[in-house]
């Protein structure tokens, strides 16, 4: 029992520091970062506030890792202890610990992926209205105060609460860098760093104008992407979620086979592969999808 419970501990331990790495950007990449922000002639205070953005980013990742932890821990312990109790099987026992681990990872990421494509769908519009309200009046701060109430959620959201950050004195540089956190992607983060340019040099409208113009070009590869990788999950989730039900048919199908799984090797190697699969499968959709927002 204390064999098995020292087992667990290091496997859960070590799944879960491997999800928490996962996504988080590779010291290469940063300072690679780093050298263009400084090579970009931004004004100094300009590339001081777009570092300590690019600090306040890293950090909106972990109450999303806690959340995790407090699922997956009773999860894999459960996993774990069904491996073993019932496939009477080490490996395939460590597997359904790591599986623990993964599924509510995998569900919470998911979950913020959605959160966070409908964020981009919407926020075309967002920007081709601040640049047309910037373009009567260029005062950042006031055009976001007048095109929030108007815009759809969740992207609405995101405004009004940077609006309301600028409207109770909050300080500049901090409300931008929070609503970085809110718009964590490519065009997002520029949209924010042109915001803070215009801090300083309130003729920068012409920038909005253009940026609103690409969003609207790639509008449609945004949303045409957002459905085969929807696609393409649903169909890698339920291949998943398949094994579990295919497992109990045989069982009522044939009542033999259950000690086929537990006591002949081909049937443990046949179980060990399926978990491995699971494994494998979710941590490809994962590493693939990095690699894409990286790229």
């Amino acid at each position: 029992m204390a064999f098995g419970a020292g087992i667990f501990a290091a496997v859960f331990a070590a799944s879960y520091i491997l999800i928490s790495m996962i996504g988080k950007t590779d010291w290469l990449v940063e300072i690679k970062k780093i050298q263009k922000i400084r090579e970009s002639g931004l004004p100094d205070s300009l590339q001081r506030w777009v570092l300590q953005a690019e600090k306040g980013i890293d950090k909106v990742g972990i109450g999303w890792h806690g959340k995790v932890f407090v699922i997956s821990l009773p999860l894999s312990a459960v996993g774990f202890w069904f491996g073993l109790l019932h496939f009477h099987n080490l490996i395939a026992a460590i597997l359904l610990a790591v599986i623990g681990v993964l599924i509510p990872d995998q569900i919470v990421y998911n979950q913020e992926k959605t959160y966070r494509g409908k964020v981009m769908e919407q926020f075309g519009t967002a920007v081709r209205m601040f640049a047309a309200e910037y373009a009567e009046t260029p005062n950042a701060i006031r055009a976001i105060g007048i095109i929030a109430p108007q815009l759809p959620d969740p992207i609405g959201v995101i405004f009004r609460q940077a609006e309301r950050d600028f409207s109770v004195g909050r300080d500049v540089n901090d409300a931008l860098i929070r609503l970085s956190q809110k718009l964590n992607f490519e065009y997002g983060r520029l949209f924010v760093q042109i915001l803070r340019l215009s801090v300083e040099d309130s003729a920068v409208g012409p920038m909005f104008t253009r940026l609103a113009l690409r969003l609207s070009s790639q509008q449609k590869l945004i949303r045409k992407s957002m459905v085969e990788v929807s696609m393409d999950r649903m169909l890698a989730i339920a291949m998943n979620l398949a094994i579990v039900p295919a497992y109990l048919l045989v069982l009522r199908t044939m009542p033999d086979s259950y000690a086929f799984f537990v006591n002949t090797v081909i049937g443990r190697i046949i179980i060990v592969a399926c978990l491995a699969f699971v494994i494998i499968g979710i941590s490809l959709d994962r590493l693939l999808d990095r690699g894409g927002e990286m790229s």
